[in-house]
């Protein structure tokens, strides 16, 4: 589990999705975002 904000997070789940910096600015954030990634898959979780 990791716990970040804004670009921290999107740099991160950069990495773990294997995406240049082009890929990484387009992922969505927000706050209060709780996202799960598994197998390259990266998912929304809602409450």
């Amino acid at each position: 589990m990791i716990v970040a904000h804004g670009m921290v997070s999107a740099v991160l789940r950069g990495q773990v999705l294997g995406l240049d910096i082009a890929g990484v600015s387009r992922l969505p954030g927000g706050q209060g975002i709780v996202w799960h990634i598994r197998d390259g898959v990266m998912t929304r979780l809602e409450a």
